[in-house]
């Protein structure tokens, strides 16, 4: 799967969602994701399998249990497993939740 195809399958939970950052940051709750590192598979001196980790984190005003789940059926259908945290920020105004993913991606250059 591509970057592209993740972004439009987060979009599918009907949450907003940025990459990075929002430009003009909307109303709570929202989803922004990001890559964050690498672990492709290589063989015969060269990178076999590319696989990229990415952090998706959505941030609400409360304790989102609907948000959570829309998130958490849509990596379930699409078969990403997920690693799953919170916090809430220090002013105690946004409770984020943060989900680690990897997205497989090409074989061999072809997907």
């Amino acid at each position: 799967m591509k970057q592209k195809e993740f972004y439009s399958h987060l979009k599918e939970t009907g949450l907003p969602v940025a990459y990075g950052m929002f430009l003009d940051v909307p109303p709570l709750p929202y989803i922004v994701y990001s890559f964050t590192n690498s672990d492709d598979v290589m063989s015969d001196n060269q990178n076999y399998e590319t696989i990229s980790n990415y952090q998706v984190e959505l941030s609400t005003s409360k304790k989102d249990l609907a948000s959570e789940e829309a998130i958490e059926s849509k990596l379930k259908e699409i078969r990403t497993p997920y690693m799953k945290s919170e916090v809430q920020t220090e002013s105690g105004k946004i409770y984020k939740v943060t989900y680690e993913v990897q997205i497989e991606g090409e074989k061999n250059g072809k997907e």
